[in-house]
C-alpha cells in the first residue's frame, strides 16, 4: 500500500506493470540514439578510467 501511495502523490496516479511495460516497450531504437546523442556531445561530458590507458584508446573514446 505505501508503494502504491507514493507512486500516486509522485505521478498523480498508479500506474500499473503492464501500463508500465507498455510505455517502455514503445521505445523506438532512434528515440534511444537521439537521447544519447543529447547527453553525450556537450563539452560537460566527464571520463574517468582506471589504469593504463593510451593517448589512442582516449581519443578512440572521444572521437
Amino acid at each position: 500500500m505505501k508503494s502504491i501511495s507514493r507512486k500516486e502523490i509522485y505521478y498523480g496516479r498508479y500506474y500499473s506493470p503492464s501500463e508500465i511495460i507498455k510505455e517502455i516497450n514503445s521505445i523506438s531504437l532512434r528515440q534511444v540514439k537521439e537521447l544519447a546523442e543529447n547527453l553525450l556531445s556537450g563539452s560537460e561530458v566527464a571520463l574517468t578510467a582506471l589504469g593504463p590507458v593510451s593517448e589512442n584508446d582516449f581519443n578512440g573514446i572521444m572521437g
